[in-house]
Order: C-alpha cells, then structure tokens, then sequence
C-alpha cells in the first residue's frame, strides 16, 4: 500500500495538511479516506501517470549531474554583500517561473512569492551557501547560489539573471563561476535541479557540460480546493 509522509515544513509554510506520495509504476490508486485527510498532496513518479484524471502534472522535474575536473573560470568572482537584499529578492522572483507553485493556479495567496522569498533569505544566512554575483551599473543583475553539502558533492541552486540582461551570456558565465567556485573548494561532484519544460535554463546547464541524470514526474493532487482562500 502507498504510505503518504506527512510534510511538516510546507504544511506550516503553506497553512495547509501537506503530504507526499513517491510512486513508481503508472498507476496512483492510494484509499479515499486517506486522501481526504490531507488538502494537496505532492505524487513523485518516476514515469508519467495514466489514471491522472484527478491530479494534475505540476513539474518534470530533472537533475543535471556534472564532475568537477578542471577550473571553468579565472576571473575574479564577486560574492554577495549585506547592500544588495532587496535586489536579490527581486530578482529570486524572476527565476520561479516555471515553478510548480508558480504554475499551480489553485496556490492563489502569494504562496509562490513569499517561498521564493524565503529560498533566497535561506540562501543568505545559510553558513554552507555562497552568492555569486553579476553587476552593472552598481546594481544586481543576476546571481547564482551555491551549495557545498559535504567534502565531495555541491549542488547549484537559484540561477537568475533580470529580464532586462538577459541574452548577454551573464547567466553562462555566472554557471562557469560557480563550477570554477567548486573547483577551488575541491568539490568533485554538481548538481542543478530544474523543470524539463524550463528550455532556457536546461539549454544553459547542458552549454557548460551537465548531462541528466534523473526525470521525476510531480502531480498535484488537491482533495479540498475550499481552503484554498482562506
């Protein structure tokens, strides 16, 4: 029988009962019952549902694998200093659009922004995450977090670039900073996660040498839609 793990953190965050199914067949059969004690629940598959007339494809969520073997970038890298939050915000916002809260429309009470605002405060205090920045003019024009887990893995996490500069390869060369960051941190293994549907950002990954290594398939299932408004 599917188990459905309880998610405590989005249950808070989000003021709903949250939990998540992690499946991997083509079927979601889990009892009535047991889906009316929850508001949404969160299905990962590892292929692509047939029975999801009651769920609804969210996200294709991939992982981008790279091995670190050599140095990306020489130039000097540019960190993230304490005059800059609100430009991180603003932009922190710009890099969700294809997320599944972003997308998902029964999420109507600014669930998508202040997660992302919450990712990018994360991002800041957080001892083991560094902000690599790109500026013009003094202000902020993109950014990349970066994430060293343990001595060998590290993990890329907001990539973002403002709409107004996008197309100047800023976001290609923030990426070759960010591997040259790991190199020099004797980081052996990246990894970047996205949505398959986010073309921009996976062309990107693939321009400086990562390749897929797992597809997950993420349906929302809501079971109260009434709560949504309150």
């Amino acid at each position: 029988m599917l188990k459905i793990n309880d998610l405590k953190w989005d249950s808070s965050f989000f003021n709903k009962k949250i939990g998540k199914v992690e499946i991997t067949d083509e079927v979601f059969n889990i009892e009535e019952h047991l889906l009316k004690s929850y508001d949404l629940i969160y299905i990962f598959s590892s292929q692509k549902l047939k029975n999801n007339e009651t769920s609804t494809l969210v996200d294709e969520k991939v992982t981008y694998f790279k091995k670190i073997e050599k140095s990306e970038d020489h130039s000097e890298i540019l960190f993230y200093n304490n005059n800059c939050h609100e430009q991180l915000i603003k932009l922190g916002l710009q890099s969700g659009k294809y997320s599944r809260f972003n997308l998902d429309p029964n999420f109507v009470n600014n669930e998508y922004e202040n997660l992302y605002t919450q990712w990018v405060n994360n991002s800041i205090s957080n001892a083991d995450t560094e902000i690599i920045i790109e500026e013009f003019e003094n202000l902020v024009v993109g950014f990349v977090t970066v994430v060293k887990n343990n001595a060998a893995q590290g993990e890329i996490g907001l990539v973002t670039v403002d709409e107004a500069h996008r197309g100047k390869g800023i976001a290609k060369k923030l990426m070759k900073q960010a591997l040259a960051y790991f190199y020099k941190n004797h980081i052996k293994e990246v990894r970047v996660v996205t949505q398959l549907f986010n073309k921009p950002a996976c062309k990107l990954y693939e321009s400086v040498g990562f390749e897929i290594e797992d597809v997950k398939y993420i349906y929302h299932h809501w079971t109260n839609t009434n709560i949504l408004n309150k």
